[in-house]
């Protein structure tokens, strides 16, 4: 019951703040009048966006955070075209624009805060225990952990015993965790529709439509020309450094796969002493790798050794966002446990992937190949630009999941 009031208390103070801050910028920054059916609207089209579950409710605290301010700054953005475009000239657009993201900013802000209070409070009140069930487990022993446990994680599991447990789960009301197949994901971006009187899902994996392939290469186009124009002074400091330190050349070249197993000359700062794989053939980096050089250990660490593959997206073996190209030679190793592995190389490869965001440095095979999928089912525009940041993100945050499956506004 407890858990219950304080929950119902932090969405009161969250909403409450919200309305407070919505009140204030339409007085004193948009010098507009406070209208009930206006305000009544943007609650509802608040309502629609921003009151459903944000991704998934385990992902790292930043993407939720930069998701929910997505999602602000369009409520606003329409809000403000409906309501307010008629009060402004063109001249100041780009000031009204900047109210519009201080307001997003501040709103998520607030939700950061106030999550961050309901976490503290919540960890005084609530004893959560969970349990995990593993093939070992007979059927009747996962039941028993089911019955006295608030969460379960269910492993690697036979498909029928899931699919029985995660049945009980659903009986006894239980939150649950299950680790994911290849075929969970693929039908993740499934779309529902009927047979006869029967609800079914229909699957089409082609990868990237037409279209949608247009869009990404014209923006891996404009972008790739300003970011190599915009980071030219840089590129030509790192090139002199590592020239500097042992003479060698600067550039590395290495063969990678892109689309369709095509193979292609990737582009990278030479990181490694001259003839690193010269003794013992092509090997995985490892984190403390002794053939780094001084100057790529840093490049290395700050991810600047990858910026040369501006070029590759330049000259379209490449784009910004997608499944990070790897070696034939790593490819045909993981093919032999993993036959579906080539399923990532349906898009082109990426400076930054899913699988570089949302995993480690030695992240397997598997689980890269689960999170490219996840991208190229789910492919949007939008989903580039959140990886994106993210990746900028991730260069200089440290490893955080934050649980948000207790809000039920997301």
């Amino acid at each position: 019951m407890k858990r219950q009031l304080n929950y119902i208390l932090m969405q009161t103070v969250l909403w409450g703040g919200w309305i407070c801050e919505y009140i204030w910028f339409l007085k004193h920054q948009f010098q507009m009048r406070f209208d009930l059916w206006v305000f009544v609207a943007y609650l509802f089209l608040l309502y629609l966006c921003v009151v459903r579950k944000l991704g998934n409710n385990n992902n790292r605290r930043y993407e939720i955070y930069m998701e929910l301010w997505g999602r602000l700054t369009a409520v606003n953005v329409v809000w403000y075209l409906f309501v307010g475009a008629k009060t402004v000239h063109f001249a100041g657009i780009l000031l009204v624009l900047w109210k519009l993201i201080l307001l997003s900013t501040i709103q998520c802000i607030t939700f950061a805060g106030v999550f961050q209070i309901y976490k503290k409070i919540m960890e005084h009140f609530q004893i959560t225990t969970a349990c995990v069930i593993t093939r070992a487990d007979t059927l009747e022993a996962a039941k028993e952990k089911i019955r006295v446990h608030d969460s379960v994680f269910l492993e690697d599991l036979p498909s029928d015993e899931r699919n029985e447990l995660l049945k009980f789960c659903y009986y006894m009301d239980r939150q649950v965790y299950c680790n994911t197949k290849l075929s969970d994901i693929m039908i993740r971006g499934s779309g529902l529709t009927q047979y006869h009187d029967s609800p079914v899902f229909f699957c089409n994996h082609f990868g990237l439509e037409l279209s949608k392939r247009a869009v990404k290469r014209c923006f891996d186009l404009v972008f790739s020309v300003l970011c190599l124009l915009t980071l030219s002074p840089l590129l030509l400091v790192i090139a002199i450094c590592i020239k500097c330190e042992d003479g060698g050349s600067v550039i590395y070249r290495q063969t990678r796969c892109t689309r369709d197993m095509k193979k292609f000359e990737i582009y990278k700062f030479r990181s490694m002493i001259a003839d690193a794989e010269k003794i013992k053939g092509p090997q995985l980096a490892t984190e403390h790798d002794k053939r780094l050089t001084h100057v790529g250990r840093f490049l290395r660490n700050t991810k600047l050794d990858e910026l040369p593959q501006l070029v590759n997206i330049l000259k379209g073996d490449m784009s910004f966002v997608g499944p990070r190209p790897e070696r034939p030679e790593f490819i045909a190793k993981a093919v032999e446990d993993i036959p579906e592995f080539v399923l990532r190389t349906k898009v082109k490869a990426g400076l930054t992937g899913y699988a570089q965001v949302m995993g480690n440095y030695n992240t397997s095979f598997l689980d890269k190949l689960k999170w490219d999928l996840m991208y190229i089912e789910n492919y949007s525009l939008f989903l580039d630009l959140k990886i994106i940041l993210m990746t900028a993100i991730a260069i200089f945050a440290k490893d955080n999941h934050e649980d948000f499956s207790k809000w039920d506004m997301l």
